[in-house]
This record gives structure tokens, C-alpha cells and sequence, in this order.
């Protein structure tokens, strides 16, 4: 039997099952509290970044209490323990696009002095720069926990268009196209996180692993290494792979504060870390 590690959130025990239900070996869902989940109030970005939702998983994991983990790409850190891996995504890809959730026919809409809802920096100064007059009020909690706010706390929330259609969740949605927001660096993907010396597991996971948005993962997590991003860091990045073309499409959005860049990099598949450091050198960060 076959032991995965997994949140305990509605989202994570469905995207776990999603990745796993393929295997040939028999499994089951070993639930791991995370500090986020524990802790529902503090702001993600003073908690330590979004790898508060991965450490205990991954604590797990190095302990032996599982045989791996599954995680939102989104919420995993640059840097993993050296002794684990990441396999690469084991489940199709979701919608990638953030969502407005509210009362209101799409972002452009709403009236002025709406309070919309979000805990991420990069919804929030990006929007911030396109509707100066809203309110963006950050918000914590699992799916339902933020649905039941709009209307009371809040006019309306911003959140991942995937996580509804993963629960079959059907509020009034408008999808913000990627154009106005561009969505953060894994969002829509779920990967498999294993021991590195574990041959077994690696086996008997590689045939779920999917090439093409793995690869985009791989890409998307270099370039938020090289800026140095993380959970305070408004930024958002997509690997768009085109394998017919043998092409690598690579787009960032980065606000340092005062305002946002907006860049976009396409070069040959082979030169993958070419494409992805010319982008980051469009950026123009200063370190």
C-alpha cells in the first residue's frame, strides 16, 4: 500500500486522488496538517512564504511516515530538501487563470470602493494598478471558507479558476484573461514529490508524469529562482511550450512596488535556460 502525503483541504485530498487514481498499485491519503493550515489568520508572507503549506509534507516524507507527497505546484519552494525530488506533474493541467467571484459581470465592472479579497501580493498590486479606486483586503482559509466572505467581508474574492472547477464549485465567476493578470509560477498543476534515493516510487510513478507540463514547471520554477521570488514577491510567470515548433514561449509579469513589467521571451526548446535567463534579464531587477 502505497502512502501519500497530502493537506487535509477539501482541494488537496481531490487533487491527490486525481493524480493517483491511475496508479497500479493500491494507495491511500495520509492527511498531514501544515502550518498554514493550522494557522487560518496570519498573512501567508508573514508565516515564511508559501512553503509553510509543503514543509510538514515534506517532513513526512524525509521521516519515512510516507512514500510521497502531492502538492500544488504553485505552493512549492525553489529549493527542496537535497534528499527529495520532485517528479514533475502527475495530473492535467487546470485552468491557470485567476477568477473574480462575486456579483459582477467581470473585473472591469465593479463599482468603485468594492473591497475584493486576496492573499496574493501579485493579484493584488497588479489589479491595484489597473482599479486604483478598490479596496484589496487579503483573506485567509481554505475554498469554502472564502466563498462564504463575499457578500459579508467582502464584495468579491480573486482566486485560482482551477480550484472551483476541481470541486465542481459553480458560484458566479468572471476568468480575468491572462493578458490583465498573468497567473503565478505552477498555478493550475499538481506534482509528486518523492525521496531521491527511491527508486521503487520513482518507478512506479513515471508513467503519470506528464512531459510537456513538467517541463513548463521546470521553467517556470528557474525563472522565480533566479529573481528570488516568493510569497512577498508580486510577480507572475508561464512556460508555454510548443513542441511542434521546437518553441519556448516565456512571460512575466513583476511589480517591484511602483509599478509592474511586463515581459515576454521566446527562443528554441533546447536552450531552454537561455530563453528563461534572457527574460529575467529583460526584468532589470537590481540585487
Amino acid at each position: 500500500m502505497i502512502k501519500i502525503g497530502t493537506r487535509g483541504s477539501p482541494l488537496a485530498v481531490r487533487q491527490a486522488d486525481g493524480a493517483a487514481h491511475k496508479l497500479v498499485q493500491p494507495y491511500e491519503l495520509e492527511i498531514i496538517k501544515s502550518q498554514g493550515d493550522i494557522d487560518q489568520k496570519t498573512p501567508i508572507y508573514e508565516m515564511g512564504g508559501k512553503h509553510v503549506f509543503c514543509s510538514a509534507l515534506e517532513e513526512s516524507l524525509l521521516a519515512g511516515k510516507v512514500d510521497c507527497c502531492i502538492h500544488s505546484a504553485k505552493d512549492m519552494a525553489t529549493e527542496l530538501h537535497e534528499d527529495t525530488e520532485v517528479m514533475g506533474v502527475v495530473w492535467e493541467v487546470g485552468d491557470r487563470r485567476d477568477t473574480l467571484v462575486g456579483p459582477f459581470e467581470n473585473f472591469d465592472s465593479i463599482p468603485k470602493g468594492q473591497r475584493i479579497g486576496t492573499s496574493s501580493p501579485r493579484r493584488a498590486k497588479m489589479l491595484q494598478d489597473q482599479r486604483s479606486d478598490l479596496r484589496f483586503v487579503p483573506i485567509r482559509g481554505n475554498i469554502d471558507t472564502r466563498l462564504k466572505l463575499v457578500g459579508k467581508e467582502v464584495d468579491a474574492i480573486i482566486m485560482a479558476k482551477c480550484a472551483l472547477d476541481r470541486l465542481k464549485l459553480t458560484p458566479q465567476n468572471s476568468p480575468i484573461p491572462e493578458e490583465e493578470l498573468l497567473p503565478c509560477a505552477g498555478q493550475g498543476k499538481v506534482v509528486v514529490q518523492v525521496r531521491k534515493n527511491d527508486d521503487k516510487m520513482k518507478d512506479i510513478w513515471a508513467p503519470e508524469v506528464l512531459e510537456w507540463p513538467t517541463f513548463e514547471y521546470q521553467a517556470e520554477k528557474y525563472l522565480l529562482e533566479m529573481v528570488g521570488g516568493d510569497c512577498h514577491t508580486a510577480i507572475g510567470v508561464t512556460a508555454d511550450a510548443r513542441p511542434e515548433k521546437g518553441l519556448l514561449q516565456m512571460r512575466c509579469s513583476y511589480h517591484d512596488g511602483v509599478k509592474a513589467k511586463h515581459i515576454q521571451e521566446i527562443g528554441p526548446i533546447p536552450e531552454w535556460k537561455t530563453v528563461v535567463h534572457n527574460t529575467y534579464v529583460q526584468l532589470g531587477i537590481q540585487t
